[in-house]
């Protein structure tokens, strides 16, 4: 069953999008609701009219935040830290990882902008080696077990982390973690801990899509997500979850403003006090001053996913999907990279109309109105994002629309 749609239309209405068009770009960067901006506001109007009385109310808005993000991970709140970004949350694990010099981080050639930036700057700053690999070699006959081979056999005795983007954004393949993580285990079980192998998940376009029961049911050791796309929290807000083993086995980047970090630097035993007495997220959490009624109304957008249900959500996203994969897949000129099996996909579809390039498309789209975009990866391709705010009225008005376009 959908989302009821009084739920859905409650939601939508939320929101103050322009209604003259179609908005099939909003996985990328989500709005913000009026009553998310409300929060914001409320919480700006106590920092304006009491700056440092608000200030020290930072840590129990931040903890409500915690504990909210952490029931809908279905986690512990300790295992969790408030970041801006994706790109934050991974730069904390890359680069703060505890590598040692013949560790090897193995990646596909199909990867983020910014892993691939990530890897280089590992490579510079530690001397660990980059391998990558054809993910996606025979892309129309992608099952899950030639990804999972694929991975596998690339494995080496020095392999130490892998990264793994949980619905890749150029193609909308959605790997399968679990079964990949599983394998990846059985291969740990027969190596001293020094050469364990750690698994990073980009999670960013499968976090507020796809239902799981918890983060530890992945069986990664890192996943890190922002907020500003799919669970349609405050723009500038993620997360940064982490395994037991996995805290220990990143340093800290940034100095951490949580309180035991202060109280720790403000005793006489600060070094000793800094290394041992305070755990590893609470030393991890990133410090400084931030847009502090962004992070603080992060807990809404948590609370309205709960709210809605996540297997509401991931339903409602894969049955607009499934129509829109269905209309373009009437066209011969129209090559669709994303599977039909929900298995391997989620609320990206990724396409090329030939003779047409993608950018070519993406401006024909926004001259009738729809907003479609396009991928920024070497082989770009055209994209659109179904999504919550989006009906199957207006996903199919838009595909038919493509299809005119690519006769």
């Amino acid at each position: 069953m959908l989302i009821d749609q009084i739920t859905i239309d409650a939601f939508r209405q939320d929101f103050t999008l322009d209604k003259d068009w179609i908005h099939l770009g909003l996985g990328i960067l989500a709005p913000h609701s009026k009553t998310l901006n409300s929060i914001i506001d409320a919480h700006r109007t106590f920092l304006d009219k009491n700056p440092d009385d608000a200030r020290r109310h930072r840590h129990k808005y931040n903890d409500k935040t915690l504990k909210l993000a952490a029931q809908y991970l279905g986690t512990h709140k300790n295992n969790l830290i408030l970041t801006e970004s994706t790109t934050l949350s991974l730069s904390l694990i890359y680069l703060g990882f505890k590598y040692n010099q013949s560790d090897e981080i193995l990646l596909s050639e199909h990867e983020h902008y910014s892993v691939d930036a990530l890897t280089l700057h590992a490579r510079e700053l530690f001397g660990v080696k980059v391998k990558k690999f054809n993910l996606f070699e025979d892309l129309q006959n992608i099952t899950e077990e030639a990804i999972i081979e694929r991975y596998i056999k690339n494995i080496t005795e020095n392999t130490r982390l892998i990264s793994v983007t949980w619905v890749n954004s150029c193609f909308g393949v959605k790997l399968p973690v679990q079964k990949l993580t599983s394998c990846i285990r059985d291969i740990n079980a027969k190596r001293p801990e020094s050469k364990r192998i750690f698994t990073i998940l980009d999670a960013v376009h499968g976090i507020g899509i796809e239902n799981i029961p918890s983060a530890e049911h992945l069986g990664v050791d890192y996943i890190a997500s922002g907020c500003h796309k799919w669970l349609f929290g405050p723009r500038g807000t993620g997360f940064l979850w982490a395994s037991e083993i996995g805290w220990k086995n990143i340093q800290p980047l940034i100095p951490s403003f949580e309180a035991e970090c202060w109280n720790a630097f403000m005793g006489e035993k600060f070094v000793e006090e800094y290394k041992k007495s305070i755990s590893k997220p609470t030393i991890c959490s990133p410090g400084g001053f931030r847009s502090f009624e962004y992070q603080w109304a992060l807990s809404y957008a948590f609370e309205n996913m709960i709210a809605l249900g996540k297997n509401n959500v991931e339903k409602h996203i894969h049955s607009l999907c499934s129509l829109a994969k269905d209309i373009l897949s009437e066209s011969n000129r129209i090559t669709l990279y994303t599977p039909n099996n929900e298995e391997l996909s989620s609320g990206l579809i990724c396409f090329n109309i030939k003779d047409l390039p993608a950018f070519e498309f993406s401006e024909i789209m926004k001259n009738k109105k729809i907003m479609a975009g396009y991928t920024p990866y070497k082989e770009s391709s055209c994209r659109i994002t179904p999504g919550l705010l989006n009906n199957s009225r207006e996903v199919e008005k838009a595909c038919k629309t493509i299809l005119e376009i690519a006769q």
